[in-house]
Order: C-alpha cells, then structure tokens, then sequence
C-alpha cells in the first residue's frame, strides 16, 4: 500500500512540473536580441500609410524615399548597445545625407522591463514638446533610472514644462499601446528590430526587417540591399 501511495505521489509530482514547464513555455515574454545568431536581415513584405510615423519621434528629410522604422525598449540593454555604437552611423551615412528618414516606435516588454512603459510615455511626451531627441538619449544614457522620479529629473534637465509633462505621462498610454500593435503587425517580437521601407504613394512598402543590436556594416547592406532591389 505505501508503495502504491509513493508512486501515486511522483506520478502527481511529475505532472505538475509538466504543467509548470508547459506554463513557462507559453508564457514566455519577448526577447531582446543581442548581435549573435543568425542572419539577422530577413526580407518582408508589409504595406502601411506614411500617416503611422510620429511627428515627435522621427528625424530626416521629408522628402527622402525610404524609412528606416526603430522598434525600441528603453529599458532593453541591446537597445542601449545599438543607440551608443551603431545609430550614430546610420545617421550620419544615411538620415542627415537625406537618404532615409528614421522613425523610432515604443515596443516595451513589460513582462521583464517594468520601468519601460512608463520611459516610452516620457519620450512620447517629451516629443510633444519638441524634444523627444533629448529625451531619447538621456533615457539611453541612464536606462537604470526610470522611475517617475527620474523621467520628471529627466524632464527638467531638457527644458520641457513639468506641469504639462506630468499629465501627459498618463496620456501618452494609448499611444504607446498604438506603437506596440503597429510592430505586432510587421512582426516585431523582440527588440530592438528594425524595418527598412520605401515610400511609395503616402505608403511605406517595407521589404527588409533586422533582429537586433548589430554593427553598422549590417544596416547599410540591409538599407543599399533594400534599395537596390527596388530598383531592379
């Protein structure tokens, strides 16, 4: 009898740790993607309005024929990785020389960053004042400190007005809800990732997507690589 009762137990035992792993597996949140792994530029095919790029959150000629669209976590180290070695490259190569426009969308996984919804507000807000750069790179540059504590010393120190940036804070929760359901329909399942499109007609026809913080040989093979292709 003891031994039919012992064996009872493992059984239940084994079961749920099967349904624990089972949970995890399903459960288990986005990730961000480092510079290893493989190929990390796929080609795509998806079509959205030009009207889906923020005002506040993009940078580049208006009359440049591709898009270069940044999906982001404020809170993401590989983010951080790619906005301190690579981005100062595709800008000075590609956005200030009028070839791309770049626009920067939120994409915070809220399940392992915390603190990231409420960092990408502060940048949707700071964009309404005009001064979503300043803000952008002050968030990279201390992506420890994203208390609502450190988003409204963040807020001071580029010249925005505190009493409107506190309201927005809440306000810009929809927006930043918008962003994430934009990138869930280009496929965007891990940060950062990025989409090259062109301009077609009030459109943008995206064709390549890169997966992660990687050198900056690999955004320009990817932008010439998407451009040439149009072309042929």
């Amino acid at each position: 009898m003891t031994s039919r009762i012992l064996d009872g137990t493992a059984a239940l035992s084994m079961i749920a740790a099967s349904g624990v792993i089972m949970w995890s597996v399903l459960h288990r949140p986005a990730p961000e993607i480092s510079a290893r792994g493989t190929d990390p530029v796929e080609d795509v095919r998806f079509v959205e309005s030009l009207d889906v790029i923020p005002a506040g959150g993009s940078r580049g000629s208006h009359d440049a024929g591709w898009v270069v669209a940044e999906f982001t976590d404020f809170q993401c180290p590989f983010c951080a990785r790619y906005v301190q070695e690579t981005f100062p490259n595709v800008v000075q190569h590609f956005v200030d020389s009028g070839k791309v426009s770049y626009a920067v969308f939120n994409y915070p996984l809220d399940s392992i960053h915390p603190l990231a919804q409420g960092a990408a507000a502060a940048a949707i807000c700071a964009g309404r004042q005009q001064k979503f750069w300043e803000m952008h790179d002050r968030l990279f540059a201390n992506p420890a400190r994203l208390s609502r504590a450190d988003l409204l010393a963040g807020a001071l120190s580029v010249g925005l007005d505190q009493t409107m940036f506190g309201q927005c804070l809440t306000d810009a929760t929809d927006e930043v809800q918008a962003h994430r359901q934009l990138g869930t329909r280009l496929g965007v399942v891990s940060t950062p990732t990025f989409l090259v499109g062109k301009v077609e007609a009030g459109n943008i026809r995206f064709s390549k997507r890169i997966r992660g913080a990687h050198p900056y040989e690999v955004f320009r093979e990817a932008i010439e690589s998407a451009v040439k292709g149009a072309g042929n």
